[in-house]
């Protein structure tokens, strides 16, 4: 696996509730923090044959700002698409009912961590001496949970994953096929795609603003953020500062905003030009100064410059989406065609755009979690283009 396909993202704050006592381990520990409960996502994807094992150079936890680590996680989400043919050779008619078995393991320090495991049901199959049978390729697992394992401070392999370096974790895929009776002989191709991701959940001793109801960070375009927020209770004199940070820990100082010397409700935008340095996920925060000097803190936001993009600069983002994607075309063309398709192929959504460089495509519907591709075509040229998304 190439280090180039690590994607760092942090994940909003989030506070743990009271209901969840019985169910998270952490919040016992997260109950004595004074500050917020946060967490940080180190995520990357694995791309490969259905039977196959990674390295994964993801990071070790490491603050240098005295923030606490209460726990990890580790998970892992499956799509996985197959081709699987059976050859009867045992002298007799063959019925039977199949089954496409996964486990997946990971390691940690040479060790065995945890794993996870999916079936998926092949379609009922007769089979007559000297044939055979073909299925798909079909997705057999489509975004599928296969790791969920969690870690808390009471446990002291917890340590092991704090420090300046990589974590020493290995990812194994196994794919069995089950249910097959003697004198069949069953073949199966498999192309997989692991989302896998490390999630450290820490103590911040920072405050937050209270006031602050919302703070968002968008791409607006090639060359801009647009940043919004939100508050109330707002007062004459106030300070926001706008600070941007290219790893989540180490913000530096961008811009200012007064605050509006009208009490109540108010709402700011601020652009944020993006420069030439700026590479792979920026993460803003707002610094609320008030009159006396005291600071305060909103949450922070994650921009990825990255985003999916295909072959000839086009370019889908959010990724992964809610309610839609925004697109920008390469510079060939005005007029596209746009479709949505499932991983199996399945034509989701089609939209026609005219004399356009960028565009906002809604869902028509809630989509289904799992991967999806989007192809932009040119029908003057013919040319065609694509990129692709995870729904969650």
């Amino acid at each position: 696996m190439r280090t180039r396909k690590i994607q760092l993202s942090l994940v909003t704050f989030f506070l743990l509730s009271q209901a969840g006592a019985l169910l998270n381990p952490l919040l016992s520990v997260a109950q004595s923090c004074s500050g917020s409960i946060q967490t940080v996502t180190y995520d990357t994807v694995l791309s490969g044959s259905g039977s196959q094992s990674y390295s994964l150079p993801l990071p070790q936890y490491y603050s240098s700002q005295g923030y606490t680590l209460l726990g990890a996680s580790v998970e892992a989400y499956l799509t996985t698409t197959a081709t699987i043919t059976f050859q009867n050779n045992s002298g007799a008619t063959a019925s039977f009912n199949a089954r496409i078995a996964r486990g997946d393991e990971v390691d940690f320090n040479g060790s065995y961590l945890t794993d996870g495991s999916a079936n998926y049901s092949v379609p009922h199959t007769n089979l007559i001496d000297g044939a055979s049978k073909t299925y798909g390729p079909s997705a057999i697992f489509n975004n599928v949970n296969i790791i969920n394992y969690s870690i808390g401070t009471s446990d002291p392999q917890l340590n092991d994953f704090q420090g300046v370096g990589t974590l020493n974790l290995s990812y194994t895929s196994a794919t069995f096929i089950n249910n097959v009776p003697l004198g069949v002989v069953p073949s199966t191709t498999a192309s997989d795609n692991i989302a896998l991701s490390v999630t450290y959940t820490f103590c911040n001793p920072i405050i937050l603003a209270s006031n602050i109801i919302t703070f968002t960070a968008n791409r607006r375009d090639e060359a801009t953020v647009a940043l919004n927020w939100i508050v109330v209770n707002e007062k004459a004199g106030r300070r926001y500062d706008i600070e941007v940070s290219a790893d989540g820990k180490q913000f530096v100082y961008y811009a200012s905003q007064l605050s509006r010397t009208s009490p109540g409700e108010a709402s700011y935008i601020y652009d944020y030009a993006l420069r030439p340095e700026d590479r792979g996920k920026l993460y803003f925060r707002l610094k609320q100064v008030e009159q006396d000097g005291t600071a305060s803190w909103s949450e922070i936001r994650v921009v990825d410059l990255n985003r999916a993009e295909g072959p000839g600069g086009f370019i889908v983002y959010p990724n992964p989406p809610s309610d839609h994607i925004n697109l920008i075309f390469p510079s060939t063309g005005q007029n596209w065609q746009v479709d949505i398709l499932a991983a199996d192929g399945r034509l989701v959504q089609r939209t026609h755009y005219s004399n356009v460089t960028t565009a906002r495509m809604d869902f028509q519907g809630r989509l289904a979690a799992g991967a999806y591709f989007v192809r932009a075509t040119d029908p003057q040229s013919a040319a065609s283009h694509s990129a692709s998304f995870v729904v969650r």
